[in-house]
């Protein structure tokens, strides 16, 4: 591998990606649902449901209507659903993309092979993936401490997961950032499948919507009652492995081995989608 050469074409895949206007609906979005999640929050209606919550538990509303609460809010109720569009919608054109427009005719006449070219798309790739994942995080945390004057204790309500905790200030933070940075690896495996399906003979929506229908069925597939044995057979059941952290005793053993099935998956679709890439016949 020709190190210099690599590096230059990496830079230059993650300007490609970066130029895109479509890369930063994620972020516009998730930016746009925090401020509407401040306003809603601080209405009547969702204040009466969040008052008797802490109530029954024996909580006062005022010590849990921080920044903090309303980001883990906002990131518990949305990420599961949002997120794979936005991570699908960019990641399933990668490779789809420059073959539908001719371009990657063009880059496979430099002197770098397919297998590097695809290594390059996978970690432009994870960058946005991280990148996402840690944003919605950051600017959750922000938003919710303009919009709520300041950070306030930590509560966090998951019923899907079974989750329900109260923390102090700095544990709450810790919480948050620990389970912020899991979101960053979990979601990978996310942008692998997309990328294993930009490498089929597809076109980017088609890739795009097929990595929404697996996520989708399958999400639903997690919250039927009656396939709760199951659960363990299910990507989203392992995507939400960071929801864990909010538990009063994290896990520790059940999100290390959720984080490894992810691995694995991971692994498995880069596997598959570079079988892909480098067996296909990329014609004009």
């Amino acid at each position: 591998m020709n190190q210099p050469l690599f590096a230059i074409q990496l830079r230059n895949e993650a300007v490609k990606l970066f130029s895109r206007k479509r890369t930063y609906l994620g972020f516009v979005v998730f930016l746009v649902i925090q401020l509407v999640m401040v306003w809603l929050l601080r209405q009547p209606l969702p204040m009466k449901g969040i008052t008797s919550l802490l109530a029954n538990n024996g909580f006062a509303v005022e010590d849990y209507s921080g920044g903090l609460t309303m980001a883990a809010f906002t990131m518990v109720f949305t990420v599961a659903l949002v997120c794979g569009l936005y991570l699908a919608l960019v990641s399933g054109d990668l490779i789809a993309k420059e073959i539908e427009d001719g371009t990657m005719r063009l880059i496979l006449t430099r002197p770098v092979s397919r297998t590097e070219v695809f290594v390059m798309k996978a970690m432009v790739g994870a960058a946005h993936t991280a990148l996402l994942m840690l944003f919605v995080g950051v600017s959750g945390l922000l938003v919710g401490w303009a919009g709520h004057g300041g950070l306030g204790r930590l509560l966090v309500y998951a019923p899907l997961e079974g989750v329900f905790g109260v923390f102090s200030p700095g544990e709450g933070l810790f919480r948050f950032a620990l389970a912020t940075l899991c979101m960053a690896l979990t979601y990978q495996a996310v942008s692998a499948l997309a990328l294993m399906f930009s490498c089929l003979r597809l076109r980017p929506a088609t890739a795009t919507v097929l990595t929404l229908s697996v996520l989708y069925v399958d999400f639903v597939l997690n919250t039927v009652p009656y396939l709760a044995s199951f659960k363990p057979w299910f990507l989203a059941h392992h995507l939400s492995c960071w929801v864990k952290f909010f538990h009063p005793e994290i896990p520790w053993v059940d999100i290390l081995s959720s984080l490894l099935v992810l691995l694995g998956l991971t692994m498995s679709f880069l596997l598959a989608g570079l079988g892909f890439f480098t067996t296909r016949d990329i014609k004009g």
